[in-house]
């Protein structure tokens, strides 16, 4: 895996696989990641909807900053 980047599977695009900088990620709630972009009506943050569970994401993340407490 590339160091900062975690891989996911996206639910709401049938499952595609995709690359999120996890210096982006501002929060994690469930299976949702946000990142520190704004949508282009800048209403509200981009999300993906990921597949993977939150204890999977939280996992990964620690994984890609080389934390491995």
């Amino acid at each position: 895996m590339i160091k900062g980047f975690i891989e996911v599977h996206n639910g709401k695009d049938s499952g595609n696989v995709v690359l999120i900088n996890v210096r982006h990620i501002v929060d994690v709630r469930g299976d949702v990641i946000y990142m520190d972009d704004t949508l282009p009506n800048g209403s509200d943050f981009s999300c993906t909807y990921c597949e993977e569970s939150y204890e999977e994401i939280k996992q990964k993340i620690k994984e890609a900053v080389g934390d491995e407490k």
